[in-house]
């Protein structure tokens, strides 16, 4: 594949909330983002790629396993956690003799999740990252090197006084991102003076990334994982993309909170949403830098022509279609619909437009293959080298959510938000139909999703003779991810404490 003798480096990139249509060629979002369009031109484009579920812990966890939601019960339903029994990629990379390295902004992605291990080095980040910004730290808030054993790491305990306090928090600080956002610039302005721009979220990630390369034998492939966070909510406002204090602060009086929206003491109007979708837009801009300095820490490293480089996202976000806001809950395309380009070695097949419907899941098995891994049996996935010859995918593409579970910051949900949201949803594309089904009312809807990309007319009714053998793979993957474990333990209320400062619940 490469031309050479050596194995592949191999990177993942996972830009955490990008929806496929924010990184579309052409449209506006890249006019900012020049490197990502130079990028583009050495890769091969999967243009219909879905995620496995809509939100962060279960996605990584099928790109790390290469199976389903429902197979590796990572998930609300499931407890929070990825089973140390089930094998990963990280480790079957280790066994290929890679040097395997992940660097997540999303504290979802480290040992509270189990989803590293197999990982010789992780670094992570703090949940208050995500609020405030100072665009200085350097160095990982978290890390671990070569392991003994991660169970120190989850023996955290906090008092009901303390978990009542950081909810309260949680709430308040979702709701009034401006006092965040001025919070983060004065740190900044104190901080780095020299710092321009945009507040990153965890600008420690590529400073990180680019040491542990350099630290790297020459003589030794590696794999990296990066999960970068900057389009995750909350959203602040950068300065230079604005014109003056005026649309600052009407960019500012936008309410982000997710708990609000769902006990109803929050209904974003169309003027919200539309400022929300420009903020988030500016956000997927500013990644631009940090895409570019990931590749140059590769070339300076002399690896980077002979590198493997996947570009993705665990899910999408979602501003005001379906009456959905921000992500999970629900299985509808600006949810699931991801961004999928690779860069193969010596840029192979660059500008390649590869039609068929991908997943994450094709992850595992893609770079299994590339890395010269021993023949294994077969999950649900199917090597992208396949797609890009053509070969019809012998399965359909499967994705789920799990709904919600928990009530939702100090307010409950509504009644009417518990009502919609607290159900399992599953969807399955093949050829230009999505099939959606409600595992409470046992409702199936089809869309042409290729025709009909805002699933506005459901064709069911007419397409049911034509895709009814998708109708069995929807509601066996219901059931499944129907069942919810019993008691949560230690490990799975400590990502319950995460998921309520993220905004989650």
């Amino acid at each position: 594949m490469s031309g050479t003798s050596h194995p592949p480096n191999i990177v993942v990139v996972v830009l955490d909330c990008v929806r496929a249509d924010a990184l579309a060629l052409g449209s506006r979002t890249l006019s900012g983002m020049p490197f990502l369009r130079r990028f583009r031109s050495q890769c091969v484009a999967f243009e219909r790629a879905v995620a496995p579920a809509p939100w962060t812990l279960p996605s990584h966890a099928s790109l790390f396993t290469g199976a389903y939601p429902w197979e590796h019960r990572a998930h609300a339903r499931g407890g929070n956690w990825l089973d140390s029994r089930t094998p990963r990629l990280a480790g079957k990379m280790r066994a290929l003799g890679y040097q395997t390295l992940s660097f997540s902004a999303n504290d979802l992605v480290s040992p509270i999740t189990n989803l590293v291990d197999g990982f010789q080095s992780a670094y992570w980040g703090g949940w208050w990252e995500l609020l405030l910004r100072t665009g200085r730290r350097s160095r990982a808030p978290k890390r671990y090197r070569q392991p003994e054993g991660l169970e120190p790491l989850l023996r955290l305990r906090r008092s009901e006084g303390a978990r009542k306090v950081l909810k309260g928090f949680s709430k308040a600080a979702w709701a009034n991102t401006a006092y965040l956002d001025l919070g983060s610039r004065i740190a900044q302005r104190v901080l780095a003076p020299q710092s321009h721009g945009p507040c990153h979220v965890a600008p420690w990630v590529v400073p990180e990334f680019s040491r542990a390369v350099a630290r790297v034998p020459a003589s030794k492939p590696l794999f990296g994982f990066v999960n970068l966070l900057d389009a995750h909510e909350p959203y602040y406002p950068n300065p230079g993309a604005l014109h003056g204090l005026t649309e600052w602060g009407w960019y500012l009086t936008s309410r982000q909170d997710k708990q609000g929206w769902l006990s109803l003491e929050y209904v974003p109007n169309e003027k919200d949403l539309v400022r929300l979708r420009a903020l988030y837009e500016q956000a997927v801009r500013s990644m631009d830098f940090s895409l570019g300095s990931i590749v140059h820490a590769l070339q300076k490293s002399g690896r980077w022509e002979n590198t493997l480089f996947v570009l993705t996202a665990d899910h999408g976000q979602a501003f005001g279609e379906h009456g959905l806001l921000y992500h999970g809950l629900h299985v509808a395309e600006p949810l699931l619909r991801v961004p999928l380009l690779v860069r193969f070695p010596g840029s192979e097949g660059h500008g390649e437009r590869v039609p068929q419907w991908s997943s994450l899941v094709d992850l595992e098995p893609t770079l299994l293959e590339a890395a010269g891994g021993p023949e294994m049996a077969r999950g649900p996935g199917v090597p992208l080298s396949e797609l890009r010859r053509g070969r019809a995918r012998p399965r359909q593409v499967l994705a789920a959510s799990e709904g919600s579970t928990r009530a939702f910051g100090n307010a409950p949900m509504a009644a009417v938000s518990r009502e919609r949201f607290d159900r399992v949803r599953t969807a399955a594309y093949y050829g230009p139909i999505k099939l959606q089904f409600d595992a409470v009312s046992e409702k199936i809807q089809a869309f042409d999703v290729l025709q009909d990309p805002g699933e506005t007319r459901d064709i069911w009714g007419m397409q049911r003779g034509r895709v009814l053998d998708l109708e069995d793979p929807l509601r066996r993957a219901a059931a499944m991810m129907s069942v919810r474990e019993g008691s949560l333990d230690s490990r799975a209320r400590s990502v319950e404490e995460r998921l309520t400062r993220w905004g989650y619940d």
